[in-house]
Order: structure tokens, then sequence, then C-alpha cells
């Protein structure tokens, strides 16, 4: 085989099988459900959690760092 031919074999082979027919059915796609309730909360807990947490690993890898 040649150089060219070596490198493209691979190639051909990954498009030839990604290429290939599904074996699946196409489905019938089901009726979206009712969308639930939304919750009332306030999401303003959640970010400050989120920032404390992130503070803390940037302290954390930080502090070690130094030593």
């Amino acid at each position: 085989m040649t150089r060219l031919a070596r490198t493209l074999a691979p190639l051909l082979l990954a498009l030839t099988f990604g290429l290939a027919p599904s074996p699946s059915r196409a489905q019938v796609p089901e009726e979206a459900p009712l969308p639930a309730e939304e919750g009332s909360g306030s999401p303003i807990p959640g970010y400050a959690a989120t920032g404390i947490l992130g503070f803390l690993i940037l302290f954390i890898v930080a502090k070690s760092a130094r030593r």
C-alpha cells in the first residue's frame, strides 16, 4: 500500500461506518407533557452559595500554591 492509501484507509473506513443506515425505525414523537408549576423561590441563595464555594476553592488552591 502506498503512503496515501495508508493514510486514507482509516478515514474511509470511519466514513463508511458513520454513514451506514441505522437499523432502527423512526418513532412517532410523544406529546409534550404539561408544564409543571414553577417554583416561586428566589435564586439568590443558590448564587450566593455557588460564589462562596468558588471563592473557597480558589482560596484553598492559592494557599496551597504558596507553599
